[in-house]
C-alpha cells in the first residue's frame, strides 16, 4: 500500500543455498567449445557449465612421456563483472609431479579476456599456471582446485561469498622407451635443452682471472637435468 494505492506482483521462489558450498550446475562434466579473442576456437575438456561462474583445469598436453614437461593452468570464468577475487580454499593436487611455479600471480591486480563458451559471453581470469613433470609412469590425476570469490557488494559491503571447484584432470604418461636410448642417457634429461659456454671476459693477459660460466637452459625439468661427465 502506497499513498492509498495498492500494488501487487506476481510471486516468485528463491531458492537459498548453505554459505560458502558450491552447488552442482551440471550433473556430469563435459567438453564446450571456446572461442578466444583471436577469433580462434578450443575445446574445453572436462568441465561444467555454470551459467554464471565456474572454475576450470587445463594442460598444455594430456599424454606425455615420464619426465616431460606440461604447463597446469587455472581459470576462472564468470558473466558477472561485480566480482572480488579471494584466495585458493585448496591448490590443485600435484602428486606424482615435480612441480615449479610460475611467478606468482598478484590476484589483486588481475587481468580478464573476453571468451564465447558455448555461445555465451564470460570474462576469463587466469588465477594460476604451474609447470608439471611426471616422475612416474601410468594415469596421473591432478586433483581439482578449489577457489572462493565474493560476489556483488558495495563500498560497504563485501557481497555474497562464493566457492567454485575445477574438474579433476588426468594426465596419461607413457614410461620411457628402452630401445633407441643413447649411450650414457639419462632418464632425467627428458626435454628440449640447450648447453652452451660463457668466457668473461673474453681476453686477458697471463696470470689475470677469467670466469666460465656454463649455462643449461630449454624446456623440461631443468633443475634435475644430469649433465654429461
Amino acid at each position: 500500500l502506497l499513498d492509498g494505492h495498492r500494488f501487487r506482483s506476481a510471486a516468485r521462489t528463491i531458492q537459498v543455498s548453505d554459505a560458502g558450498k558450491a552447488p552442482a550446475v551440471s550433473p556430469d562434466a563435459t567438453d564446450a567449445t571456446l572461442s578466444g579473442p583471436g577469433g580462434g576456437s578450443a575445446n574445453l575438456k572436462n568441465v561444467k557449465i555454470d551459467p554464471d561462474y565456474f572454475l576450470h583445469m587445463e594442460t598444455s598436453r594430456d599424454t606425455v612421456f615420464q619426465g616431460e614437461m606440461i604447463v597446469l593452468s587455472v581459470y576462472l570464468y564468470t558473466r558477472h563483472q561485480s566480482i572480488r577475487i579471494e584466495q585458493f580454499v585448496r591448490e590443485p593436487g600435484t602428486d606424482g609431479f615435480w612441480v615449479e611455479r610460475f611467478e606468482d600471480f598478484d590476484l589483486r591486480r588481475i587481468q580478464t579476456e573476453r571468451v564465447v563458451v558455448d555461445n555465451q559471453l564470460y570474462e576469463r581470469v587466469l588465477l594460476k599456471k604451474m609447470a608439471l613433470c611426471p616422475v612416474k609412469s601410468g594415469d596421473l590425476v591432478i586433483a581439482p582446485a578449489i577457489f572462493s570469490f565474493s560476489v556483488g557488494g558495495g563500498f560497504f559491503s563485501v557481497g555474497r561469498s562464493v566457492k567454485r571447484a575445477a574438474e579433476p584432470v588426468t594426465v596419461h604418461v607413457k614410461p620411457l622407451p628402452e630401445n633407441g636410448r643413447p649411450a650414457g642417457f639419462h632418464s632425467a634429461n627428458v626435454g628440449n635443452f640447450q648447453l652452451r659456454a660463457e668466457l668473461s671476459p673474453q681476453t686477458a693477459r697471463v696470470g689475470e682471472p677469467v670466469t666460465l660460466n656454463i649455462v643449461l637452459e630449454g624446456e623440461g625439468n631443468v633443475r634435475k637435468t644430469v649433465l654429461p661427465a
